[in-house]
């Protein structure tokens, strides 16, 4: 489960500052995904500096052979969440996006398969390998603006000795600016 939750905590990074399907493209080196990532991100509008709260909401965690109690603590843990407040400073909004595209797991290898960015929408595919041989995949639709983000995250995992099933969770985060940073 290592890389199915540091996927979603790369993606709630990746919305901190915020913030469908489309065919598969053509196969790219992993230098030309990073390439093509960071010229989407430079589409997207900066962020406003300012007081944000955000939200993350769990809709699906199924894990193959976990009890249904383990599942239901699981998910009464995670509805408990509270939504978070910060503060983002001129300088960190100055930096935009650039950060987004270093926030994956250290140790796992991971890669956009898809990103792409029109008009304040995000449409991404994260796909990470890590050296036991779990797989995983996430995916982001959603939008962003100078304001916030609302995006839906969903995520598989498959695990050494788990065969064809997959873990899979879905959390719908909403990242909203409230007003300036209080003193």
């Amino acid at each position: 489960m290592k890389p199915l939750i540091a996927i979603a905590a790369a993606g709630i990074a990746v919305l901190t500052l915020a913030g469908c399907g489309s065919e598969k493209e053509p196969a790219r080196s992993p230098e030309e995904q990073a390439s093509v990532a960071k010229q989407e991100v430079a589409k997207l509008e900066p962020p406003q500096p300012g007081q944000y709260r955000q939200t993350v909401e769990f809709t699906k965690f199924e894990v193959p052979g976990m009890s249904k109690e383990g599942a239901a603590q699981f998910k009464t843990m995670m509805a408990n969440v509270p939504p978070r407040t910060y503060c983002l400073t001129q300088a960190e909004a100055d930096k935009g996006y650039k950060d987004m595209l270093d926030s994956l797991p250290g140790d796992s290898q991971c890669s956009y398969s898809r990103f792409d960015v029109s008009g304040g929408t995000l449409n991404a595919q994260l796909e990470c390998k890590d050296k036991s041989g779990a797989k995983a995949m996430a995916t982001m639709v959603g939008t962003v603006s100078p304001q916030g983000s609302e995006v839906n995250l969903d995520m598989e995992q498959s695990m050494p000795g788990m065969g064809e099933r997959m873990a899979k969770m879905s959390m719908h985060m909403k990242t909203t600016r409230l007003g300036d940073c209080e003193s």
